[in-house]
Protein backbone atom coordinates (compact mmCIF):
# COMPACT_ATOMS: atom_id res chain seq x y z
CA UNK A 1 0.00 0.00 0.00
CA UNK A 2 1.54 3.32 -1.42
CA UNK A 3 0.58 6.87 1.62
CA UNK A 4 1.34 10.28 0.10
CA UNK A 5 2.71 13.10 2.24
CA UNK A 6 0.63 15.50 0.56
CA UNK A 7 -2.54 16.82 2.01
CA UNK A 8 -5.21 17.42 -0.37
CA UNK A 9 -6.43 21.60 -0.56
CA UNK A 10 -3.13 22.89 -0.12
CA UNK A 11 -2.85 26.34 -2.00
CA UNK A 12 -0.20 27.57 -4.75
CA UNK A 13 0.89 30.79 -5.80
CA UNK A 14 1.15 30.81 -9.69
CA UNK A 15 3.95 30.15 -11.05
CA UNK A 16 6.02 28.24 -7.60
CA UNK A 17 7.18 24.68 -7.84
CA UNK A 18 5.61 22.14 -5.81
CA UNK A 19 7.22 18.64 -4.87
CA UNK A 20 5.10 15.95 -4.83
CA UNK A 21 5.53 13.21 -2.94
CA UNK A 22 4.85 9.93 -2.06
CA UNK A 23 5.88 7.03 0.60
CA UNK A 24 5.78 3.30 0.02
CA UNK A 25 4.92 0.73 2.87
CA UNK A 26 4.01 -2.70 3.34
CA UNK A 27 3.10 -3.41 6.87
CA UNK A 28 3.94 -0.53 7.82
CA UNK A 29 7.90 -0.88 6.85
CA UNK A 30 9.36 1.24 3.80
CA UNK A 31 10.43 -0.01 0.71
CA UNK A 32 11.24 0.32 -2.51
CA UNK A 33 8.63 -0.78 -4.66
CA UNK A 34 9.52 -3.40 -7.80
CA UNK A 35 8.15 -2.11 -11.18
CA UNK A 36 7.39 1.31 -12.04
CA UNK A 37 5.97 4.18 -10.20
CA UNK A 38 3.91 6.86 -12.01
CA UNK A 39 2.16 9.95 -11.56
CA UNK A 40 -0.19 11.36 -13.41
CA UNK A 41 -0.81 15.31 -13.08
CA UNK A 42 -3.98 16.58 -14.33
CA UNK A 43 -4.03 20.29 -15.11
CA UNK A 44 -7.70 22.53 -14.08
CA UNK A 45 -8.07 22.51 -18.55
CA UNK A 46 -7.90 18.80 -18.51
CA UNK A 47 -4.15 18.29 -19.77
CA UNK A 48 -2.80 15.36 -18.15
CA UNK A 49 1.12 14.57 -17.96
CA UNK A 50 2.30 11.42 -16.85
CA UNK A 51 5.78 10.69 -15.41
CA UNK A 52 7.54 7.62 -14.43
CA UNK A 53 10.09 6.45 -11.92
CA UNK A 54 11.44 2.58 -13.54
CA UNK A 55 14.53 1.36 -11.38
CA UNK A 56 16.38 5.09 -11.86
CA UNK A 57 14.60 6.17 -14.96
CA UNK A 58 12.39 8.86 -15.82
CA UNK A 59 11.64 11.92 -13.89
CA UNK A 60 10.10 10.96 -10.60
CA UNK A 61 13.14 10.80 -8.32
CA UNK A 62 14.18 8.56 -5.43
CA UNK A 63 15.31 10.21 -2.30
CA UNK A 64 15.36 7.89 0.36
CA UNK A 65 14.31 4.15 0.46
CA UNK A 66 10.08 4.01 -0.21
CA UNK A 67 10.21 7.99 -0.46
CA UNK A 68 9.95 9.28 -3.99
CA UNK A 69 9.08 12.92 -5.41
CA UNK A 70 7.90 14.86 -8.45
CA UNK A 71 8.49 18.34 -9.18
CA UNK A 72 5.91 20.42 -11.08
CA UNK A 73 5.71 24.05 -11.99
CA UNK A 74 2.51 25.17 -11.92
CA UNK A 75 1.80 27.14 -14.84
CA UNK A 76 -2.02 27.47 -15.13
CA UNK A 77 -4.28 28.45 -12.42
CA UNK A 78 -6.99 26.59 -11.10
CA UNK A 79 -7.47 23.10 -9.49
CA UNK A 80 -4.62 20.41 -9.95
CA UNK A 81 -5.49 16.56 -9.58
CA UNK A 82 -2.67 13.81 -9.02
CA UNK A 83 -2.82 10.24 -9.03
CA UNK A 84 0.29 8.35 -7.75
CA UNK A 85 0.13 4.33 -8.61
CA UNK A 86 2.61 1.67 -8.23
CA UNK A 87 2.73 -2.05 -9.51
CA UNK A 88 4.42 -4.01 -6.31
CA UNK A 89 3.10 -3.58 -4.14
CA UNK A 90 -0.28 -2.40 -5.79
CA UNK A 91 -1.15 1.18 -4.40
CA UNK A 92 -3.09 4.83 -5.35
CA UNK A 93 -3.46 7.54 -3.92
CA UNK A 94 -4.89 10.87 -5.49
CA UNK A 95 -5.18 14.62 -3.80
CA UNK A 96 -5.00 17.65 -5.19
CA UNK A 97 -3.40 21.45 -5.08
CA UNK A 98 -4.99 24.39 -5.99
CA UNK A 99 -2.93 27.40 -8.10
CA UNK A 100 -4.09 30.95 -6.93
CA UNK A 101 -3.37 33.82 -9.49
CA UNK A 102 -1.33 36.37 -8.81
CA UNK A 103 -2.53 39.38 -7.85
CA UNK A 104 0.64 41.35 -9.37
CA UNK A 105 -0.73 42.55 -13.28
CA UNK A 106 2.42 40.42 -14.81
CA UNK A 107 3.96 37.84 -12.48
Amino acid sequence: MATTDIVGGVEYEFGAQVRLSITVKQSGSLLDPSGEITIIIEEPDGTETTEIYDNGNGNVQRSDVGAYYYDWTISKVGIHEYRWKTASPIGVRESYFVALASRVANP
